[in-house]
């Protein structure tokens, strides 16, 4: 995990005021594929392989939470 910070605007701390909650960015660039422009850019793409991290990662914290009911 890293600190990230970036000039954008979001309104997702207004949902977090009524109820917890999480929001993070994850990486889906790639240099060594030349897979590394951001979001808005006509070049952007993403590495494919982060999609079964990024899957897992939601799954792991769904099951997480629910047993903690």
């Amino acid at each position: 995990m890293i600190d990230f910070s970036a000039m954008t605007g979001e309104d997702f701390a207004i949902y977090m005021k009524e109820r917890p909650g999480l929001f993070m960015y994850i990486g889906v660039g790639n240099k060594e594929k030349n897979i590394n422009y951001r979001l808005h850019n006509n070049k952007f793409n993403i590495d494919e392989k982060c999609l079964s991290t990024a899957s897992s990662l939601f799954a792991q914290l769904a099951v997480g939470y629910l047993c903690q009911c």
